[in-house]
């Protein structure tokens, strides 16, 4: 790729973080000001009002470079883009302050993934994933639509304490950043920096003791960016197979992984509660970082931990790229399912440690 486009690419990400840096602070005191703030309640893992809707301050570092990539490659396409990057950002700013009607933002949600198959960016190919290749266009407008809506909404559920939803963001925009970059597409690498250029940014007033949360504002807007780019690089390693050019394999394998640790725990959370019998929509507190809370680790520690093993699948796809795809989300499955079991092990081992502490403390009194 050109020098201009490196430095093009550089600009975008000092640009991105610089404003949504410098937007953070101004944007904290205006909520305060506003009594945008999220209150704790049962389900909450803060005990003090922390203002909310950080997600303006991310999508203002995200307008700021704007300018950059719109007009580079097919207009239109980046144009529906920034439509469903502002129709989410609205959204979930009413959500934040009003918290709006499920429905209303399921159907939002949903618009969001018409538009990205309407600009041409849809599942077409499977890859041979359980058997299945090339897809009917209907099917490709159903399974694109589905697949941006889970993402959009796994991605919302994973932001829970502080510093995930922002480094996740960051990692796995970063990622998607460095396999469009090499593979020369233009706009999405500059976008896909801006994103972890503004996700950055963010970690400043997040990670740790958070100065401001991420809100629906951000997270239902870069949950879209995420399954865009997915989607954007799994067609790319169809094309790249059929043009016999790069490795349409560790493409492919990258792109599934950019999303997959929010949609597993999603489908984990769901499959708990119907097998206990509960509505799987029922908010609880059996995500994956709500367990690392509960074997002791704080905010910091759990967030890390998930980065790790983020960044581990991110290895593990680009090590074993050479498999087959069914074999790749086994071993992602597998990977992530053992990272789980872990932390329930820790849990239970706890667990029994307190029950026999308070046990000998109960025979001593006896005594």
């Amino acid at each position: 790729m050109e020098t201009t486009t490196i430095f093009y690419v550089l600009i975008v990400a000092f640009g991105a973080f610089l404003a949504t840096y410098l937007t953070m602070p101004l944007l904290i005191r205006m909520l305060i000001k506003s009594s945008l703030v999220d209150t704790p309640n049962h389900r909450a893992s803060h005990t003090q009002p922390v203002p909310t809707m950080g997600g303006i301050g991310i999508f203002a570092g995200m307008l700021a470079v704007m300018g950059f990539w719109f007009t580079v490659g097919d207009i239109l396409q980046n144009a529906l883009i920034v439509l469903g990057m502002l129709s989410l950002t609205l959204t979930g700013v009413f959500d934040d302050r009003y918290d709006i009607s499920p429905y209303f933002r399921l159907m939002i949600q949903a618009s969001t993934g018409v538009l990205l198959s309407i600009c041409g960016i849809r599942l077409e190919h499977l890859h041979g994933f359980l058997g299945i290749y090339e897809l009917t266009t209907v099917w490709q407008y159903i399974i694109t639509i589905g697949f941006v809506v889970f993402v959009i909404n796994a991605f919302n559920l994973i932001d829970g304490i502080n510093g995930l939803a922002g480094g996740l963001a960051f990692i796995n925009s970063l990622a998607m950043a460095i396999v469009f970059f090499i593979t020369g597409e233009k706009a999405f690498a500059m976008l896909a920096t801006s994103v972890a250029a503004t996700s950055l940014a963010f970690l400043f007033f997040n990670f740790g003791k958070a100065k401001v949360f991420m809100g629906d504002t951000g997270s239902l807007t870069i949950g879209f960016l995420l399954a865009a780019f997915s989607i954007k690089g799994i067609g790319m390693a169809e094309h790249m197979t059929l043009d016999g050019v790069g490795d349409p394999a560790l493409v492919l394998f990258i792109s599934l992984t950019v999303v997959f640790v929010p949609v597993y725990d999603a489908v984990r959370v769901m499959i708990t509660r119907l097998m206990a019998k509960k509505s799987p929509m029922k908010a609880d507190k059996t995500h994956i970082h709500h367990l690392l809370l509960k074997t002791g680790f704080d905010h910091t520690k759990a967030s890390v931990s998930m980065y790790l093993v983020n960044g581990s699948l991110l290895a593990l796809a680009v090590w074993f790229s050479h498999w087959h795809i069914t074999s790749m989300v086994v071993l992602l499955l597998v990977g992530q399912t053992l990272v789980f079991e872990l932390i329930l092990l820790k849990i239970m081992i706890d667990r029994s440690s307190d029950v026999r502490k308070t046990e000998r403390e109960a025979m001593t009194i006896e005594d």
